[in-house]
């Protein structure tokens, strides 16, 4: 029961759903439904669905264990994707005419990644925790509330990782502070 418990919190707060989730808060937030729309659509089909496909090809194909690419080393792949993706995003939010802080936050965010990417050689980064912490600051600056019940939650995202035996505490501390570091320069630059 622990087990399922814990897989449905870790799938509700995927990386890949919490950034989700963040771009449409932001670009609902910000723009009129046409311009969050069409801009929502651009960054999930460049950033998000590559990614997808990705994953569950390279899962399926037995490459990855699982979809969150729980194995250290499966992860340098994963990365270079990541990273990719990223810098496609950030070209096409340059591109269209997006504000500043949607333009910062995709620099950070690209940050996140990179800095997750080069501590990978040592230790394998909770990127659920990394993301958490920085979406949840990022929403802190649209709407607290939302912010407030993510950082919440964030106990309860970190006890599935371990639950799942997806991370260790000391990964689960790292990400946390660099989601936490990569939030509060968001917070800073925008």
């Amino acid at each position: 029961m622990k087990n399922r418990i814990a897989l449905i919190i870790s799938r509700i707060a995927h990386p890949i759903s919490l950034i989700l989730a963040f771009m449409a808060y932001t670009f609902f937030s910000i723009h009129s439904l046409w311009k969050a729309s069409w801009t929502l659509a651009g960054i999930t089909a460049i950033g998000i669905i590559p990614l997808v496909i990705w994953n569950q090809s390279r899962t399926k194909k037995g490459i990855y264990t699982n979809f969150d690419v729980s194995v250290r080393k499966d992860r340098y792949s994963m990365f270079a994707l990541v990273t990719v993706l990223t810098l496609l995003v950030i070209l096409f939010i340059r591109t269209s005419n997006q504000p500043w802080q949607v333009f910062a936050g995709s620099l950070v965010l690209l940050l996140l990644v990179v800095t997750s990417f080069v501590l990978n050689f040592w230790l394998k980064v909770s990127l659920h925790m990394a993301v958490a912490f920085y979406v949840s600051l990022g929403l802190w600056q649209i709407h607290p509330l939302p912010a407030l019940l993510l950082l919440m939650a964030i106990p309860f995202i970190a006890w599935s990782r371990i639950q799942l035996d997806r991370h260790k505490t000391d990964e689960i501390l790292i990400g946390g502070m660099v989601g936490l570091l990569c939030g509060v320069l968001l917070l800073w630059v925008t």
